[in-house]
């Protein structure tokens, strides 16, 4: 369906978000990288995805920088990193971008020779995330999914399908990774999005090059016609998942989840909290926190 009034309301020269497309498990997987299907997306569509965040200081620059040209995107969050910045994580959910998983700690899934660890990292990325998201933002997690690398073998695939979620890969790679220059990497992206002509665009919002030259990439975009499609799931499908790939137990991840949820109560009462109080609110609440997680045997 079209959103065009997102773009309007940024004004006219405003990228906007063109169309929401709703994908579905059963639609995957999709991305001409890994796959041999991708979107049905029109000439000229471009899906915007961004790996391995959330990232003090980088992935809010991408945020406002979306947000200045009336752009969603889907962003591939690193369990430990959602559960590291919880505070980011939501206001990437806020903004209103979908929220995907990259597994737990962006291990090669497909050089992990240990069934238990290539399940746990897939199932610890989407409970970390959805823990770390908390509340209401719960709603933007998706069953999306990517590989770290793309790395993928067949056992994966049928694995992630088996369990609800999609695998997204992509079509057009950016070479934001590499130690070229933001304007290297703003050449690369647009030649090869040209050459296709559609697709779904792999960029990272930890790496300083993408932050830089991104808003110039949507200015570019925006010159050379392309419109942006923002990929959205069903939050039962959600559920689905997390309900079919069990929480690991390891102390590793338990005790960073533990931490993750003493931020959460920090977060929450320094939300709650009037002017002049948050500071105070949030450190009574943070000592509350601590006192738990000593009860659990956790703390080092």
């Amino acid at each position: 369906m079209s959103c065009g009034a997102s773009a309007a309301a940024c004004g006219p020269e405003a990228l906007g978000t063109h169309r929401t497309l709703k994908l579905s498990a059963a639609d995957g997987p999709v991305g001409v990288f890994n796959y041999k299907k991708t979107l049905n997306l029109a000439d000229r569509e471009v899906v915007l995805t961004f790996d391995d965040g959330p990232m003090p200081r980088r992935t809010p620059a991408v945020l406002d920088a979306l947000e200045a040209e009336c752009v969603k995107a889907t962003f591939f969050v690193v369990g430990s990193m959602a559960a590291a910045y919880p505070d980011i994580l939501q206001s990437t959910a806020r903004a209103g971008h979908t929220i995907g998983t990259h597994t737990w700690s962006h291990r090669y899934l497909n050089r992990t020779k240990a069934q238990k660890t290539r399940e746990e990292q897939i199932a610890g990325g989407l409970h970390a995330t959805n823990i770390a998201l908390g509340g209401e933002n719960r709603a933007q997690l998706s069953p999306l999914f990517r590989f770290p690398g793309l790395g993928r073998t067949r056992a994966l695939d049928r694995f992630v399908e088996a369990n609800g979620l999609l695998s997204m890969s992509v079509d057009v790679v950016s070479d934001d990774w590499r130690r070229i220059s933001p304007d290297e990497v703003l050449k690369r992206t647009l030649a090869r999005l040209d050459a296709r002509g559609k697709g779904i665009l792999l960029l990272h919002d930890i790496q300083p090059r993408t932050v830089a030259m991104l808003p110039d990439l949507l200015k570019e975009l925006k010159a050379r016609g392309y419109r942006i499609v923002h990929v959205t799931a069903d939050a039962k499908e959600t559920e689905v998942a997390l309900a079919n790939l069990a929480e690991p137990q390891g102390r590793g991840f338990q005790v960073a989840m533990a931490r993750t949820r003493q931020k959460l109560e920090v977060l929450t009462a320094q939300a709650s909290a009037g002017p002049g109080q948050s500071f105070l609110a949030g450190s009574r609440s943070l000592k509350v926190a601590v006192k738990g997680f000593e009860e659990l045997g956790l703390r080092r």
